[in-house]
Order: C-alpha cells, then structure tokens, then sequence
C-alpha cells in the first residue's frame, strides 16, 4: 500500500503507527491516537464496510494563486454504497475560525473533484468510553463465524436474559468451538456486554438488540 503523503515521524504531539484492520483486511497507518482510536471504532461499526487512511490528495488554488495541497485522514465506505472523505481533528482544534474557513475550502474542494462529502470526526466522536474493550476485542474479530454455534448460543442467552461468559465458554466447548467463542460473538455485535469497560469471564452479557 502506497500513502498519499508521508506520515511526518512520531513526536510529542504525533504518534505514527501502523496496525491491521479486521475490516478492511489491511494495514492501516496513523500519524495520531486519535485516528488510531477512530479507526479502532471504525472496525466495530457496522455501517462501515471498510476504510482507509491517506487515501488520496488533491490540489486546488488559493484565492493568492497558491498551489496547495490536501490529503483527508480517511475514505469511509459504508455498507449502503455511501462513500466519505474524513478530516480527523482534536475537538478543541476545530472552534476556531480559521479552521472552520480552512474545512469548508477542503469540503468545496473534495466535492468538486470526487462527488463525495468531507466530514469532521473528533476524538469525542470516537466512542472513548470503548476504547479499551474495543482493544481487547480486536484480535477477535478475524474467528471464522460457526452460525449453528451462534444460533444456539443467542437462544441460550435470550432464555436467560443474561449470563456470564463463563457459562456460554462451557456451551461453546460442548458443542466443539472454541473457548474464546463467547468473545467473537461480542466482538461482531451478536452479544453485548452490561458495561464498556475490560472484559473478564465473569461478565455478563445479553443479546445484542
């Protein structure tokens, strides 16, 4: 994979990193945690079919004549077709008026060129209180789904409203799956855990809705 622009080296206040993403199936680079926690949230939301970071720059003229050049953070595509270009900022970055000039040229600009919109995320957007359980979800994502395990499974917790994931492990290994089933099953959306913070075998869950 080839980056629309290099990612400047890590510092202070940037933090480049590369890791793999379940739903793109590919690496995926960050020069921020805060793209890096956004694109974590990417892979959980189930409108997103896939993304990917520094997809692309454009150039465009300033009103000086200034050629410049502008590469968004993200293409967003989602599972109804739609297409998104995404500038990823700190919340507090985004108050200003220059800035607020500056994203409203980009929008003009990636509109014009490709037909699709320009939109903001904030680290506030990016679902902080997951952030952890999230992590500990990932390397989850990849198990091969077993639909007859799941079926069984989500008709053992609707009968009980809850139960821990200690007890849903058990069922799993009785029916040959794997022990770590119950996680995959949090991980793509089937169960959802009562809180957003770590996960433990004593946790309990329910049908996601």
């Amino acid at each position: 994979m080839t980056l629309a622009r290099q990612i400047n080296k890590a510092n202070i206040a940037k933090i480049a990193r590369n890791s793999f993403s379940p739903k793109s199936r590919s690496m995926q680079y960050a020069e921020s945690l805060n793209e890096t926690y956004i694109c974590l949230s990417l892979d959980f939301d189930p409108t997103v079919k896939s993304y990917t970071t520094q997809p692309d720059s454009f150039f465009y003229c300033t009103d000086d004549g200034k050629r410049r050049r502008y590469t968004p953070d993200l293409l967003i595509q989602y599972t109804n077709g739609a297409m998104k270009f995404v500038e990823i900022k700190p919340e507090g970055f985004t108050h200003s008026d220059a800035f607020k000039q500056q994203f409203k040229r980009h929008q003009e600009v990636i509109l014009s060129q490709t037909g699709c919109p320009l939109i903001l995320i904030t680290d506030v957007m990016s679902k902080p209180e997951k952030r952890k359980q999230f992590s500990q979800l990932k390397g989850y994502l990849n198990t091969e789904p077993l639909p007859d395990v799941d079926s069984f499974v989500i008709d053992y917790v609707k009968e009980r409203g809850t139960c821990v994931i200690a007890d849903i492990e058990t069922q799993c290994v009785r029916l040959n799956a794997p022990l770590f089933y119950p996680m995959s099953m949090i991980a793509r959306g089937l169960l959802c855990c009562s809180h957003d913070g770590l996960i433990s075998r004593q946790c309990l869950v329910e049908v996601a809705s």
